[in-house]
């Protein structure tokens, strides 16, 4: 016959809520907490027992919460006094002890009484109720596990064996790693040799469990410890310790321990991040009330005009397509796909066809805006990051945006008739606004539309011989006129007349319309672009000089430039400078070069989260363009974590 034996296993309980008060004796004593491991706390309070899961008992108008199975009980206490307290009602009892291994789980009416007051607390618990025709007594006291430093406290249970269950506590994780960790807890075997392990999982199902280990008969709690290996990083893992033994089993309280993430994860994390600050703070629907526009702010607070220009919504376009393209295992399986079709639709709203060529307007247009004036390198942008969303999804509407680009600037946007250095795209259109009076050719309206010309030589081979003319004579002019070489393989034409030897073999940064003079400053996003227009030539050509000579940029920028010129200047052009060096890293074979480059945005990367984030996730430079937090800046740090965060092999997408 069963007896005072139906609730076997004995819970660790850590930590009193503070020391009794004198006098504690004649008040109304305290009750235990619900979850195992949880503190002492006043009454009304909860109570759990169980078999490595839990039933619950309320205290006065206390509701009872579930144990690990799901179902619920509760007590409705007749009797809350300074000597006794008693109730009755129903509690889930698992017909499984004391083995607890069947675990099937039964409503049973039940009456309870606790007594035993010491310090103010009951000490002891008396469950009552029948099962078949015998009638159950289950008898619990609480006492302390010896060998803790911390005040640890057990419910022993009689029953037909004679002697306790094992008291177990699961304690924490250590020497974490990305794959693996030690998991450690103590076992009082009660006097009886006790076998043990640890279950872990994803959930507080578990599902798996380290091997069996024994403990030798004793009445003191030792420590015990397990590895586990093989887990994914950044990863959370739920542990308890489990303890059976001739009298029963016991389980101790959940614990968790997360795996170290990979670089590649903390970089998604932060792309995810400075994404949805982007989206709280500039998102024009989060800003304006009732927006449908698909656009943003461009500074926040907000102030100025209503939306952002080109140049701003560029850097959020570019920076949610790269996000989309994080592996979906490394994003937790989330999808920005939806993102970046509301990013296209913002985009045709600066599309303007009252030019002849249409092109992206720098402000929208009616009836967001009046539009504005059609800047060369804007349309390089849009172009560079529409092919982008090409490659990773073969999207036809982001083919059709990158063919309109290079539809408006080439050859409407060509300086054939240029008296100083002829050709060349200009920066801006030509003979309206700004146009009227700026003549200006830079590497950045000629290095980035001749990419865009490389790559649709490949997404549209219909008309590849249109393209590869245009790409031609835009890379030829680049790089003849701007790049500071006195001599190059890929230059027929070489030397450069604007050749100046003082200055480092680099990209200057453009031809002055105003007074026919090179503005010799050496920009990032200028290396970076020639660096991508030089690798795609040597896709398209198989000419290893291409090759050779975005190396040879890329070394000497990196050279160049360190950390503190980075951080101190443009995040945008920083981040299209990078764009450049990973295209770069996913066709050279010098690795010494790969891992520079990796190291190089990595350190930026970092640099730029812990020193220039607000509590907010906004990012600010020295750079800004103007006070407050800038839309330019979240999303070239977007495009930076995002990039940081693909698989490497698949560098070659990025435009």
């Amino acid at each position: 016959m069963r007896k005072a034996a139906i609730f076997i296993a004995a819970f660790s309980l850590v930590g009193w809520a503070g020391a009794a008060a004198a006098g504690a004796a004649r008040s109304v004593p305290r009750l235990l907490s619900l979850d195992v491991g949880a503190n002492f706390v006043p009454h009304p309070a909860t109570i759990s027992l169980g078999c490595c899961g839990q039933f619950v008992i309320s205290g006065p108008r206390v509701s009872s919460a579930a144990f690990n199975s799901g179902k619920l009980g509760r007590i409705r206490w007749k009797q809350w006094g300074s000597a006794q307290a008693a109730g009755v009602g129903i509690l889930w009892i698992d017909s499984g002890l004391p083995s607890c291994g069947i675990r099937a789980f039964r409503p049973t009416s039940v009456t309870l009484y606790a007594f035993g007051i010491s310090n103010g607390r009951y000490t002891k618990l008396l469950l009552v109720y029948r099962s078949g025709r015998h009638r159950i007594f289950d008898q619990r006291t609480l006492k302390r596990v010896r060998g803790l430093r911390r005040a640890t406290y057990e419910w022993f249970g009689r029953n037909t064996h004679g002697g306790p269950a094992p008291g177990v506590a699961t304690a924490g994780a250590s020497s974490i790693t990305q794959t693996a960790a030690s998991i450690a807890g103590r076992v009082n075997p009660g006097g009886r040799s006790t076998t043990y392990y640890f279950q872990y999982g994803l959930t507080t199902s578990y599902g798996s469990t380290t091997a069996s280990q024994t403990v030798r008969p004793g009445r003191t709690a030792v420590s015990v410890a397990a590895g586990v290996s093989g887990l994914p990083p950044g990863t959370t893992y739920h542990f308890r310790i489990y303890a059976i033994n001739a009298a029963g089993a016991a389980c101790g309280p959940d614990q968790t321990f997360t795996t170290v993430m990979t670089q590649q994860q903390l970089d998604a994390q932060r792309a995810i991040a400075t994404y949805n600050s982007m989206q709280r703070y500039f998102y024009a629907a989060n800003i304006y009330s009732g927006d449908t526009s698909s656009l943003y702010t461009e500074s926040y607070p907000q102030s100025g005009l209503r939306y952002s220009y080109l140049w701003p919504f560029s850097r959020a376009l570019a920076g949610t397509i790269t996000l989309s393209g994080i592996p979906a295992s490394v994003l937790g399986g989330a999808s920005y796909q939806a993102a970046v079709a509301d990013r296209l639709t913002g985009l045709s709203h600066y599309w303007d066809t009252s030019s002849n060529p249409p092109g992206y307007a720098a402000y929208p247009t009616s009836p967001y805006g009046g539009g504005g004036d059609k800047y060369y390198d804007d349309q390089a942008w849009v172009g560079l990051a529409a092919a982008q969303n090409f490659a990773l999804t073969g999207d036809p509407t982001s083919l059709a945006d990158a063919k309109n680009v290079f539809n408006f600037v080439y050859p409407s946007g060509w300086g054939g008739s240029a008296s100083f250095d002829p050709g060349g795209i200009y920066w801006v259109n030509q003979g309206v606004g700004v146009g009227a009076s700026n003549h200006d050719r830079t590497t950045t309206s000629n290095a980035p539309n001749a990419e865009i010309a490389l790559l649709l030589e490949n997404f549209d081979p219909a008309n590849a011989a249109t393209y590869d003319a245009a790409a031609s004579a835009i890379y030829g002019w680049v790089n003849h006129y701007l790049y500071n070489a006195n001599a190059s393989d890929t230059d027929p034409n070489a030397p450069n007349p604007n050749y100046t030897a003082n200055q480092p073999p680099l990209m200057f940064d453009k031809v002055i319309g105003s007074n026919n003079t090179i503005d010799q400053t050496l920009y990032t996003y200028n290396q970076g672009t020639m660096i991508a227009a030089n690798v795609r030539e040597y896709q398209k050509t198989g000419n290893s000089a291409y090759l050779s000579e975005a190396e040879a940029i890329a070394q000497t920028a990196l050279g160049t430039f360190n950390e503190a010129y980075y951080i101190t200047h443009s995040a945008a052009f920083n981040a299209i400078y990078f764009r450049g060096l990973l295209v770069l890293y996913s066709v050279t074979a010098n690795t010494g070069l790969q891992a520079q480059i990796l190291q190089t945005i990595q350190t930026y990367a970092n640099d730029a989260w812990d020193n220039h984030r607000n509590s907010q996730g906004l990012f600010s430079f020295a750079s800004a363009a103007g006070p407050g937090y800038q839309l330019l800046d979240q999303g070239a740090m977007l495009q930076v974590y995002a990039m940081l965060a693909w698989n490497s092999s698949d560098y070659g997408k990025l435009p």
